[in-house]
């Protein structure tokens, strides 16, 4: 029999030192993600691929990449 699992994916950003302080590293943030992932039995997440972050960019700049 074949298991349906929830395929999930995930946005990570930090953009400031205060965020770092507040919400924790990037790969703090993915390590916690990665844990509450693998938790749930019915659950995936390709890590390669649908972890996506945004790091040290703040939306309130022009020249951050697309």
């Amino acid at each position: 029999m074949i298991e349906n699992k929830f395929r999930c994916a995930a946005y990570i950003r930090v953009s400031t030192d205060e965020q770092v302080a507040t919400w924790g590293s990037i790969d703090w943030q993915k390590d916690i993600i990665m844990e509450r992932v693998k938790s749930q039995r019915d659950h995936t997440i390709n890590e390669k691929r649908h972890i996506y972050i945004d790091d040290w960019y703040s939306w309130a700049k022009d020249d951050r990449p697309a």
